[in-house]
């Protein structure tokens, strides 16, 4: 399966969950939308836990595009706070639930539905801010569309999430060399300095095998040629691990970073 054909897949996927009421999927309301007006507000990068305001500062004015950001939750919010938003995703379905919120609200907001992993469908230095939840990214792309003092944010699934489970199901090309460490080191020789950065590994679960068969069909990259009766023997070994432990356990890796575009303009590549 070639890059084009993960994102075709990718992009129905998403529909088909925006479609079953996906958590990432839900616009906020006309309520939440008038509280982050009044300065009460929270943008999510995780499930759990929201992103403090001190990282965005004052957006009053700003630029700000959204990568893989659409679903009408984090962009009617920093509009709200005053910024001028643009939404690249390759979901139609997220696109859409962007342009409902816009003219719900009465505000005007860019939609952009393109593959971030090509070169980003715009200008040299025309953003203030560029937010990715989990996205693929090139640093020297979200280099050249920020300007000069801009700031990137990302959440990111480092190279060792799920790798167990990718290995055992047929998963695809593994990158262990996509962690913290590296990328501070890509953005570093890219022109950034590195304001804030985490890293976390840990476990999670699966309920059941089924649970474990939709989140790989949904990850056709990690996954490639995934199929419940192509792992038929795997599965039901991993049915016989839930047995006993009651979950299907999971590695987990994350990271966050921002990095911040110099702007005297030079890297250290």
């Amino acid at each position: 399966m070639n890059k084009e054909n993960y994102q075709a897949v990718n992009s129905a996927v998403i529909d088909r969950w925006v479609a079953e009421g996906w958590e990432w999927g839900k616009p906020i309301d006309h309520e939440t939308y008038l509280r982050a007006k009044a300065g009460e507000w929270g943008v999510f990068l995780t499930p759990t836990k929201t992103v403090p305001h001190e990282w965005f500062g004052d957006l009053a004015g700003k630029r700000v595009l959204g990568l893989a950001s659409g679903g009408g939750q984090q962009i009617p919010v920093f509009t709200a706070l005053g910024a001028v938003c643009t939404v690249l995703d390759y979901s139609a379905a997220q696109l859409e639930s962007e342009r409902m919120v816009a003219a719900r609200e009465g505000y005007a907001v860019e939609c952009v539905q393109a593959d971030m992993t090509k070169p980003l469908p715009f200008a040299d230095a025309s953003f203030d801010l560029v937010l990715n939840g989990g996205a693929p990214y090139a640093a020297d792309e979200v280099r050249r569309v920020l300007k000069p003092g801009g700031y990137f944010i990302t959440e990111q699934a480092g190279g060792s999430d799920g790798l167990r489970l990718r290995r055992m199901l047929g998963g695809g090309s593994e990158r262990p060399d996509f962690n913290l460490e590296n990328e501070v080191q890509r953005f570093l020789r890219a022109g950034f300095s590195i304001n804030f950065k985490d890293q976390c590994y840990g476990t999670g679960r699966f309920a059941d095998t089924a649970a474990l068969i939709r989140y790989a069909a949904a990850r056709p990259q990690a996954f490639p040629g995934f199929s419940a009766d192509g792992c038929a023997a795997q599965l039901e070994a991993l049915e016989a691990l839930c047995a006993r432990l009651g979950y299907i356990p999971n590695t987990e890796h994350r990271f966050i970073l921002i990095a911040r575009k110099r702007k005297d303009g030079k890297n250290d590549g």
